[in-house]
């Protein structure tokens, strides 16, 4: 049978970051060479965008990053991330490999492998592509029963996401429809075709209502054994990773503001792979990349980069929905011997020199038993002990700067075939009032609120949730929330909302098509009373809607700026 996926798969691990290098000399073991097929790396460039997120992709095993000038993940039009980069470990027959890159090229090629774990350029060649489908090609199928390519073409053979559209509603619809990808151990992988006469549709996620056509979906195919190692120099090992990148709309803006990707990754080798990890090495810049500070939440399985400076009061939350075990700091200018010690320790929470980290300083005190798998893993909020800003439990602050990620999985076993899951949410809190504290409480409660809706139904509830979260006090949201004083509107007017929780708040500007005009408010609030301004000085005379989303509740009201 197909995975029909309403849950997380699988779990994850790891995480690192670079920060005080230590060049440390690693022992060089002989190993036996990559093997090549003579691919070419993946050419394909596109863009993953929503109403809020707008995201880099390529198929050669790095995002966000083009390999030259700045990156292209933005949130709001912020810069939140600089680069991620997939990295794969394990043992096959008793031989460790590697397949991964910092910021170079990475080790992976387009397209999956055949029965036996082989490709050539031909097949890289033929699967260079990212599929990209819109909600709206799927409403406009209905309507016109015209496909676009990337539609008529999904590859649903290799485990490319779809559903079957039982309402023929253009949508999947939770509790009535299932998201299913295919497998190895399923008829038809590798050869089936999307049957579009039969109801089968690329799985875009998007929640009902005016918004809808904003949801995208990506897929593309990799595979590491296609070409040359040149960054590790190891061998591959054997297995075609399956990815889908989802941008959605949303009653819950923390959704809205996120990006989620998972990778299915496939052993095709004929032996199993022991100790099996998967590590995103990702580079956080918030705004820039000279001021940055790092948090781990090991609770919701999360790293949190956030700036050192109140004028950038935004954060952003790498939230592994599967499960995480842990962070470690790797610095890339420190490994003067071999780099396969180095990836390997800090995919086992460890330093490159294989010291385990433990609390105070910087996380590297040869000899200490305080240990942690996280690094700086006290709360920020509360400048307690052990973070960046509080490395000693006296207030002592490290300097702020670059700080790069690594995420991991934990360890696992892949036989001959099986598959593993892991799903990465990409969050955003933006702490306005609050500042850059309210920045890390705002990613905190958007990764609630979105680990609440997955672990009930996985990433298609994401579309409409549930979104409640448990740890926060219950709280509802009617229309005198929400108000207008005066109105209509001449010039400018005050708009009062109150809240009856504390929580991350969103407050919106949208004309009658729907399009955001104005932000009038975004960050975390309190609960009770607030008060903003209106300036309607720049609108048109016309109909507008203010919309209030708060802890994956919105309420409106129509307003009417008159001239």
């Amino acid at each position: 049978m197909p995975r029909l996926l309403s849950t997380g798969l699988c779990t994850l691990a790891l995480l690192a970051l670079a920060l005080p290098g230590r060049s440390q000399t690693v022992p060089t073991p002989s190993r036996t060479s990559a093997t090549s097929a003579d691919c070419e790396i993946g050419s394909v460039r596109t863009t993953l965008s929503s109403l809020s997120v707008s995201a880099y992709l390529s198929n050669a095993g790095m995002l966000f990053w083009p390999g030259i000038g700045p990156s292209r993940y933005t949130v709001n039009g912020a810069t939140t991330m600089y680069n991620l980069s997939l990295w794969l470990g394990g043992d096959v027959d008793g031989q460790l490999r590697f397949s991964g890159a910092p910021y170079t090229v990475g080790e992976f090629w387009p397209g999956p492998l055949d029965e036996s774990g082989a490709t050539d350029a031909a097949r890289c060649a033929a699967y260079d592509r990212i599929w990209v489908v819109k909600a709206e090609d799927l409403e406009s199928y209905r309507t016109s029963g015209i496909a676009s390519p990337d539609v008529r073409e999904w590859p649903i053979g290799y485990g490319a996401p779809f559903f079957v559209d039982a309402n023929d509603n253009a949508k999947l619809d939770p509790g009535v429809e299932a998201l299913i990808e295919l497998t190895p151990a399923d008829p038809g992988y590798g050869t089936r075709t999307i049957d579009l006469a039969a109801g089968e549709r690329p799985a875009v996620l998007s929640a009902a209502g005016t918004r809808s056509a904003e949801g995208r979906v990506a897929f593309w195919i990799l595979n590491d054994v296609g070409n040359e190692h040149v960054w590790s120099g190891q061998q591959g090992l054997g297995v075609e990773v399956h990815v889908s990148a989802y941008a959605l709309t949303s009653p819950s803006f923390a959704v809205q503001d996120a990006t989620f990707y998972r990778h299915t990754v496939v052993n095709r080798s004929p032996e199993p792979i022991t100790d099996f990890r998967l590590s995103f090495f990702a580079d956080p810049d918030i705004g820039a990349s000279s001021d940055d500070y790092v948090a781990s939440d090991p609770d919701r399985g999360m790293l949190v980069g956030y700036n050192a400076n109140e004028s950038a009061s935004y954060a952003v939350g790498l939230d592994l929905l599967t499960g995480a075990s842990g962070a470690i700091p790797f610095d890339v200018n420190a490994v003067t011997g071999d780099r396969l010690s180095a990836v390997q320790n800090a995919q086992r929470n460890r330093w490159i020199d294989g010291t385990p980290i433990t609390r105070g300083g910087d996380g590297y005190n040869p000899g200490q038993t305080d240990v942690t798998s996280w690094i700086y893993d006290g709360d920020p909020v509360t400048s307690g002990f052990w973070t960046e800003e509080n490395i000693d439990g006296s207030g002592s602050s490290q300097t702020p700067g670059e700080r790069v990620v690594v995420l991991n999985t934990p360890s696992t076993t892949l036989g001959p075939g099986e598959t593993t899951t892991v799903d990465l949410a990409i969050l955003y809190g933006f702490g306005g009032s609050a500042g850059r504290m309210g920045g890390i409480q705002g990613v905190r409660f958007g990764s609630d609120t979105i680990q609440n809706a997955y672990d009930f139904g996985g990433l298609a509830a994401l579309q409409d949730g549930p979104f409640t979260v448990a740890t926060e006090p219950e709280s509802s949201l009617d229309r005198s929330a929400l108000e207008v004083h005066p109105s209509p509107v001449r010039g400018g007017s005050r708009v009062p909302f109150t809240l009856p929780s504390p929580g991350p708040v969103r407050l919106r500007v949208m004309d009658v098509l729907g399009r955001e005009v104005m932000t009038l408010a975004e960050g975390v609030y309190g609960v009770g009373p607030h008060d903003v301004w209106f300036d309607a000085s720049s609108l048109p005379a016309g109909v507008y809607v203010l919309v209030l989303d708060t802890d994956g509740q919105r309420v409106a009201r129509t307003v009417t700026v008159a001239r």
